[in-house]
């Protein structure tokens, strides 16, 4: 009832466009999911308070979800293979560090890099991954980069916005 089917599956309830992100397939799934949320998210509350924190983080998981049904549906889709986790917000909010933060200093594994080159690696291999679209990968590429989408179409507005509270 709280994994995402695609919307022609007789599986399909719209409250699966949220529920998806607290869902997850096994513990490592959670667990690297939630680190990323914690280093990162930590860092992107600071900036946009918690109220707007929560709507991008939403706003990127349902966009994940959305950019995922759409491209599901452009091929054959898999109806009855559901899809779970936060992947998709949380790289949306991989996203708005690298984009509100590019600069920044961090480490993949023992290399230091700045963090918009970081997220373009890591944009770089799910849009070469999803579009090899191997069947043995369960991966919802799409979504992580329609997490990515939203975030940039979400910030874009916010910046653009009159009142726009930011912090930054």
């Amino acid at each position: 009832n709280f994994a995402l089917f695609h919307w022609d599956s007789p599986f399909f309830k719209p409250w699966q466009l949220i529920t998806h992100m607290f869902m997850h397939g096994n513990f490592m799934h959670l667990f690297f999911n939630m680190f990323a949320l914690w280093m990162f998210g930590n860092v992107i509350e600071n900036i946009m308070g918690l109220k707007r924190f929560i709507i991008f983080y939403l706003v990127c998981g349902v966009g994940a979800a959305l950019c995922y049904l759409a491209v599901l549906s452009i091929g054959s889709p898999a109806l009855n293979v559901p899809m779970v986790g936060a992947s998709g917000a949380v790289y949306g909010i991989l996203f708005a560090f690298g984009y509100l933060l590019p600069n920044a200093m961090v480490f993949l594994f023992i290399f230091p890099m700045r963090a918009k080159y970081l997220v373009a690696i890591y944009a770089a291999i799910e849009l070469i991954e999803g579009i090899q679209n191997n069947p043995a990968d369960p991966v919802a590429h799409f979504a992580h980069l329609g997490g990515m989408l939203f975030a940039f179409l979400l910030l874009k507005t916010w910046k653009t916005l009159k009142n726009n509270r930011y912090r930054y």
